[in-house]
């Protein structure tokens, strides 16, 4: 099973989660933690469909701070 754990500090552009998307599928990730997104749960829940992934859990930031999300394949419903 392949885990990744990133602080990315505001993942928001698009390339960048292109480039993410490009890292999920290349190591086969099972799990994605991400910490300090800044997102409110509709766009993490945009970005877990954008990279492939069936779900996730997302605790929503707090102005510019915090927000994380946990997303995985066949573990959860969106």
């Amino acid at each position: 099973m392949s885990i990744l754990s990133w602080n990315c500090h505001r993942l928001g552009h698009r390339t960048e989660i292109l480039a993410l998307k490009d890292l999920v599928r290349v190591h086969k990730l099972i799990i994605l933690f991400l910490c300090e997104t800044w997102y409110d749960v509709r766009k993490a829940n945009e970005v877990c469909s954008m990279i492939g992934y069936d779900g996730g859990f997302v605790v929503k930031n707090e102005g510019r701070c915090g927000g994380i999300a946990f997303f995985g394949r066949e573990l959860f419903d969106c």
